[in-house]
């Protein structure tokens, strides 16, 4: 493959800020580790143990990954398969933000007024406190300490990107991630520097759920301010037209109408030349890179999280 390649290069050069980065590719072949495409310098490394510091992030340095000595530490542990310590670590996380999500259901219910307050309790309190029980119990081994899970399951996914895991380089790229702190500016570098390259590495195996990555409104991305796919995401209608008219070529009946209702938008400024030129590519890309991708029946998430 040839070097100097642009994210998206793959579906038509979209005009989004991806193509503000010129990227450095190496010629992969199926023998070769996929962790050989990404730009490992600028590596952030944190502290497992609890939230990292907010100012500036200790970093490798090197075109591949930088081998395990003292002097240059690991940021996760030498055993243990990095695919596995992904999917326990997000299995850790996504469990403790479920248990979350109903303690805040069940807390709701105590701030409602006194009708509303006995239906929560007769109709909604007990299932939820049933619910709220049996994912605790799911969760023991997971520890009690969720700041010190959210910063382990982000440096896991980094982990398992590197080494190739294409459901972790989606996480990655989507970083929906709650550390408790900013960005660092390491961490910024490294995100613009691969994050594009693991979408390029989806585009190419026809993977639905970059293009719905891709795809994704600014009112979404008004919800996420803490993700950095704002970084990728094309600022235009036109863009996220065309990727809208992509998906539409993937999906069944059903979510196919949900596609169009969103693309007939009388409000959208396109002119019928747009809406052939946003047709032509999806096909053109359709027929390069997914054809043979599996029928869509609903939104692809990129993440176990569902969005």
């Amino acid at each position: 493959m040839n070097t100097k390649t642009l994210v998206l290069a793959v579906v038509g050069g979209l005009t989004c800020a991806v193509l503000a980065f010129s990227l450095q590719r190496t010629e992969r072949t199926q023998q070769v580790p996929q962790e050989t495409a990404i730009t490992t310098k600028a590596r952030p490394k944190q502290d497992r143990s609890a939230p990292p510091p907010s100012g500036p992030v200790d970093h490798h340095a090197g075109s591949a990954p930088p081998a395990r000595s003292q002097s240059n530490p690991p940021t996760t542990p030498q055993q243990g398969d990095p695919s596995s310590e992904f999917r326990d670590a997000q299995e850790c996380v996504l469990g403790y933000r479920k248990a979350m999500n109903l303690q805040s259901q069940i807390d709701l219910c105590k701030e409602l007024d006194m009708a509303q307050n006995r239906r929560c309790d007769n109709a909604t309190q007990g299932p939820l406190k049933e619910k709220l029980a049996e994912q605790f119990r799911r969760l023991s081994s997971c520890g009690e300490d969720i700041g010190a899970l959210e910063v382990a399951y982000y440096q896991h996914t980094l982990d398992a990107a590197i080494h190739g895991n294409p459901d972790a380089q989606l996480c990655f790229a989507q970083s929906r991630f709650q550390l408790g702190r900013s960005w660092s500016e390491e961490e910024v570098s490294f995100y613009k520097a691969n994050a594009p390259v693991f979408l390029q590495l989806a585009l190419e195996r026809g993977d639905w759920r970059a293009v719905q990555l891709l795809a994704t409104s600014q009112r979404m991305m008004g919800h996420t301010r803490k993700s950095l796919l704002g970084i990728l995401v094309p600022d235009s209608r036109l863009e996220r037209y065309k990727l809208n008219r992509l998906l539409r070529l993937g999906a069944d009946e059903s979510y196919a109408a949900q596609l169009d209702a969103v693309a007939e938008d009388p409000e959208l400024p396109f002119t019928p030349e747009d809406r052939k030129f946003a047709q032509d590519w999806a096909r053109k890309e359709y027929e390069k890179h997914f054809r043979n991708s599996p029928t869509l029946h609903e939104t692809p998430h990129a993440c176990a999280d569902r969005g």
